[in-house]
């Protein structure tokens, strides 16, 4: 697991003011929530899960964009929080020890599937050329 950001040290340092809570149960479909100075993070997530959830909630506190329904902007919290999580090096690192399997990468990078897809997806065109070079430069195909 990488360890390049720590979203529990992160919100202890930028938001000691919140109070974390994993022992709740959220509704369907709701992964984590905030509710007053309260994050909540639903209890029956993964650990990776938990992990992307917190730094999703993060990014809705550093934007200041609170209790919104909106996929887009949901989507580009997802975004901000992936790259939170995820950088270019390390997924070189972890996608040439896992073979290119995406379970074993996302593993390898603490993340789950979902923050995976969210990081490749919002890579622009430097970016994946900046990681097809460390690839070739490795002797991956």
């Amino acid at each position: 697991m990488t360890a390049s950001y720590n979203p529990w040290r992160d919100a202890r340092d930028r938001y000691p003011d919140y109070l974390i809570n994993f022992k709740r149960e959220l509704p369907p479909g709701m992964r984590g929530c905030i509710k007053g100075k309260t994050i909540y993070v639903c209890r029956t997530l993964t650990q990776e899960a938990r992990r992307f959830t917190l730094v999703h909630e993060v990014c809705h506190l550093d934007t200041g964009i609170l209790h919104t329904g909106d996929p887009r902007v949901e989507l580009m919290i997802d975004r901000m929080a992936a790259r939170r999580l995820i950088t270019p090096d390390e997924f070189v690192d972890a996608l040439a020890w896992s073979r290119r399997s995406n379970h074993e990468c996302a593993d390898e990078l603490g993340v789950d599937g979902y923050a995976l897809k969210v990081w490749v997806q919002s890579l622009n065109k430097d970016e994946r050329r900046y990681i097809t070079s460390r690839l070739r430069r490795r002797g991956e195909p």
